[in-house]
């Protein structure tokens, strides 16, 4: 687990964070290309650019190929616990009852992850 804050609090949230995130990825990677799980505060897809599987966050419900904001899952710099602690709640919540959606051109979503992290 990377280490995420000095903060005992803060540092259990996000191992909390990274947690629900690879349960995400786990039910991702049983569903057919193009599939991502909604959440409240974004949408979580997997995509295997340079054939390694990774979970990947936009901020919307629904990923489109005019999406220039694509994080790597666990990737939450800056957020303090109260926020990771709401965002945990969240992702339970829809982990309980997840609503999957497919985006039409599964290419898309490896798109966008290519335009956030090109390849060398």
């Amino acid at each position: 687990m990377p280490i995420y804050s000095s903060e005992d609090d803060e540092q259990a949230a996000y191992a909390r964070y990274c947690e629900l995130v690879f349960q995400a990825g786990d039910l991702l990677r049983t569903l057919p290309r193009g599939s991502y799980l909604d959440c409240a505060q974004g949408s979580y897809f997997v995509s295997a650019v340079e054939g390694e599987v990774k979970v990947y966050e936009i901020p919307g419900s629904k990923p489109t190929p005019a999406d220039d904001q694509v994080w790597y899952g666990i990737h939450c710099d800056g957020i303090g616990v109260s926020d990771l602690n709401e965002i945990c709640a969240t992702m339970t919540a829809a982990l309980a009852n997840p609503q999957i959606e497919t985006v039409t051109n599964p290419a898309m979503l490896d798109a966008l992850v290519l335009l956030a992290f090109p390849i060398a």
